[in-house]
């Protein structure tokens, strides 16, 4: 039992976790770098007219609906799509190909966005065996930085907070430093491991 936990931990300092990148000063760069890289694989696509390495599309779209959040993950998508149909429109030699494997690698970032969603909202992945169900620093959070912890554990970005609680971007990131210093942690992704025991809003 201590092995798995051991080895999961090993995996968990190289891998990031669901939405790890949401609100962080790296989710607009990494989202530009996804669409950067998606882009490369459209010009070798329409260079290459006799092969297909659209396929290579997956790992930036799959990286980005798996770490950034919804708005930056929404975008590599959507330049995703708009890549392929444009491939598809160009290439009419293998324009069948080009669209099914491009449906394909769109179905399966979604998935993983949802996957990812669900897994930063309920903290699964990341639940510690017989920890507490809350924790007693969330007791001493206001009301407004309870909803703000659960929506930046959900994955949402301090603008997509700011929106749905109808306050300010920075006003959010006050809220989320209170939080992160009242629970005495320094990330989103600790944020999100401990989701589960903030309670349901």
């Amino acid at each position: 039992m201590g092995g798995g936990t051991r080895i999961g931990d090993r995996f968990g300092r190289y891998l990031p976790g669901p939405c790890a990148l949401a609100d962080s000063k790296w989710d607009a760069p990494a989202a530009g770098l996804c669409s950067v890289l998606l882009a490369a694989v459209f010009v070798t696509e329409i260079a290459s007219p006799r092969t297909v390495v659209g396929a290579l599309a997956w790992p930036p779209l799959l990286a980005a609906n798996w770490m950034l959040s919804r708005r930056s993950a929404r975008v590599v998508l959507v330049v995703g799509v708009l890549l392929f149909i444009t491939a598809a429109l160009i290439e009419g030699r293998n324009r069948l190909t080009i669209v099914i494997l491009g449906g394909v690698v769109v179905l399966i970032a979604s998935v993983t966005r949802l996957y990812a969603t669900t897994l930063a909202q309920t903290g699964a992945s990341l639940r510690v065996v017989g920890a507490p169900r809350t924790l007693p620093e969330a007791a001493s959070l206001t009301a407004r930085e309870l909803d703000v912890a659960r929506l930046g554990a959900e994955g949402c970005s301090a603008a997509e907070i700011g929106v749905r609680l109808h306050i300010g971007e920075r006003t959010v990131e006050t809220h989320l430093a209170n939080t992160y210093s009242k629970l005495g942690i320094h990330s989103r992704l600790q944020l999100i491991r401990m989701a589960s025991k903030l309670g349901s809003g």
